[in-house]
């Protein structure tokens, strides 16, 4: 008899297995909630270098090298295939991109990167 389980371990990982299949197939998945904090977290690193000056899309590329790509090596077995990680750095980037627009717009009227 075929039976599907699922747990979280202590990454907030969900695990899914088949229990009849000699070897199980196991998928990790990393939480959304997850990629919103490492966003999130990347994102605040802007808003001291914004009191400087306009922020640029090089700010927002630095930004993601100090802060999200460690964080998503970590996570890289999360992923169910490259197309999914692919999604997850334009889900995150986009966030930044977002967050770095509105904070421009706010200290410097200007809503470009």
């Amino acid at each position: 008899m075929e039976k599907l389980v699922i747990q979280r371990n202590l990454n907030s990982e969900v695990i899914i297995s088949m229990s009849n299949l000699r070897i199980p197939v196991v998928i990790l998945m990393a939480e959304p909630s997850e990629l919103d904090w490492i966003a999130q977290k990347a994102s605040e690193l802007l808003v001291d270098k914004v009191k400087d000056g306009p922020l640029t899309d090089r700010d927002v590329k630095l930004a993601f090298e100090i802060f999200v790509q460690p964080r998503l090596k970590r996570l890289l077995g999360a992923f169910a295939d490259e197309r999914e990680h692919g999604q997850a750095v334009d889900q995150i980037m986009k966030k930044i991109q977002e967050h770095a627009r509105r904070l421009n717009a706010e200290h410097w009227k200007k809503s470009e990167l």
